[in-house]
């Protein structure tokens, strides 16, 4: 062995045996993994770039809505009334309801011979309006006219019987005071007589006897008399009540006659036919019924809250069909009534007769009571956008008109045309006035300005 030793070498195996190859360096090692993270960090960064791309090159374009045909209203000011609008309806302050005749327990058949008019005609006063026909009356009237000439009969025999008794009692009474004055004149004479001895006491006393027997006949005809007037009055007049009472039948029975014949009573307008022609009719029916358009009234209901703030006299306003026409609150209810939807008082609107002729009956309205009111208020006309819109927003213009932004917006009172704006606009600013239902999903729109119309105020 020698004792000279070399260069020493580095141990480069494990400890615990041979793994097959030798390990690295540390150093070495660590650049190692260190290159590996950069080419992962590189790697991702060109996939991202990669996917940045694809995506950029493949996204869909974003979608702009157009619009070149549309119509643009300025938003103003105007002048909103303080309402109480609620429901109404036209009804006619007066209904003449035309009935048939009643002939009582006869057997009179009624038909409706002949019917000129039709729900809805205009008539005059004293116009004809259907005929009826009564079988079986001619019977009835021969046997009232037969019954009041009997009775007319047993009147005038009442009365002459009456007549006749009476001239015989006042005969008798007459008679009896004749025999007075001759028995008194007799017994005065006697006495004279007897005074001069010329006559005895028995004589006189017979004279003074007779003249109170007669005395005594004066009051009983007297008496006769009245009973004989008495008795004849009553008589007389139980004949004259059955002429009477038998004159009224014949009177009514002919005026039922007359009834046959409907004739209107007042120039109006024809609501119902309750017969038709050639068809029977039940007494006392209803035939039709007339109105006079004129005396046409509206009847309403306000909340018993509102009812404090209405009063007769205020202006009102009646809207239907398009139409708008004047009232005025001729009276409320001084107490509420309940109903299915809550209390309420009846309001009762008057008409102007040229106001009222022009509206049919039982027409129904939204009636808007005025208050007061409101002026300067910021409003624009309503118009399809409202609706489609749902009331909540607007497409408002651009200064220079190429495009519209939508905007919500707060709505007020509606009166007429007109639609109060209680936030979200000026006035100055310019909205689209037409529907917006072909544009709505889009927050903003383009314009062609050459394509849009400038609304003007009603």
């Amino acid at each position: 062995m020698s004792d000279v030793q070399g260069p020493r070498q580095q141990y480069d195996r494990t400890i615990f045996g041979d793994t097959g190859r030798a390990r690295r360096p540390a150093r070495t090692r660590r650049l190692r993994m260190s290159l590996q993270a950069r080419m992962f960090v590189f790697a991702v960064m060109i996939l991202g770039v990669i996917a940045a791309g694809a995506y950029v090159y493949m996204r869909p374009k974003e979608e702009r809505y157009v619009l070149d045909n549309y119509e643009v209203v300025t938003v103003g000011t105007f002048d909103f009334r303080s309402l109480f609008i609620t429901a109404g309806r036209v009804v006619p302050s007066e209904i003449a309801v035309f009935t048939a005749p009643s002939f009582g327990q006869t057997s009179v058949r009624l038909v409706a011979e002949r019917v000129f008019v039709e729900p809805g005609d205009d008539v005059k006063e004293g116009q004809v309006l259907l005929e009826l026909a009564a079988y079986g009356l001619t019977e009835e009237l021969q046997k009232l006219q037969s019954d009041l000439a009997a009775a007319q009969i047993e009147l005038e025999q009442a009365a002459l019987q009456a007549e006749q008794e009476l001239l015989q009692r006042e005969r008798e009474l007459d008679q009896a005071v004749d025999d007075l004055r001759k028995a008194e004149a007799q017994l005065e004479l006697l006495q004279q007589l007897y005074e001069k001895g010329g006559v005895a006491r028995k004589e006189l006393e017979d004279a003074e006897q007779t003249v109170r027997m007669r005395q005594s006949q004066i009051r009983t005809a007297e008496q006769a008399l009245e009973m004989t007037r008495q008795r004849g009055d009553l008589n007389v007049r139980k004949a004259q009540n059955l002429v009477d009472t038998l004159t009224r039948q014949l009177e009514t029975l002919e005026g039922q006659i007359a009834a046959l014949t409907v004739r209107s009573d007042r120039d109006g307008r024809v609501l119902s036919v309750g017969v038709v022609e050639g068809g029977q009719v039940a007494a006392a029916a209803e035939l039709l019924t007339v109105a006079d358009l004129r005396r046409q009234q509206v009847e309403a209901a306000v909340t018993p809250q509102q009812a404090l703030e209405v009063q007769p006299g205020m202006p009102a306003q009646l809207r239907f069909g398009g139409r708008t026409l004047p009232a005025q609150v001729a009276h409320v209810a001084p107490v509420a009534t309940t109903t299915s939807e809550g209390a309420a008082v009846a309001v009762r609107l008057a008409l102007a007769p040229e106001v009222a002729e022009t509206i049919v009956p039982n027409t129904d309205l939204t009636v808007e009571i005025e208050l007061g009111a409101r002026p300067g208020r910021t409003a624009v006309p309503r118009g399809p956008f409202f609706a489609s819109g749902d009331a909540s927003f607007v497409y408002v213009l651009s200064e220079d008109g190429r495009q519209a932004t939508r905007r919500t917006v707060r709505f007020g009172a509606i009166e007429g045309s007109m639609i109060e704006v209680l936030e979200g606009l000026a006035p100055g600013e310019r909205i689209i006035y037409s529907s917006y239902s072909a544009f709505r999903a889009y927050p903003t729109i383009q314009l062609l300005p050459e394509g849009g119309r400038e609304i003007a105020w009603p």
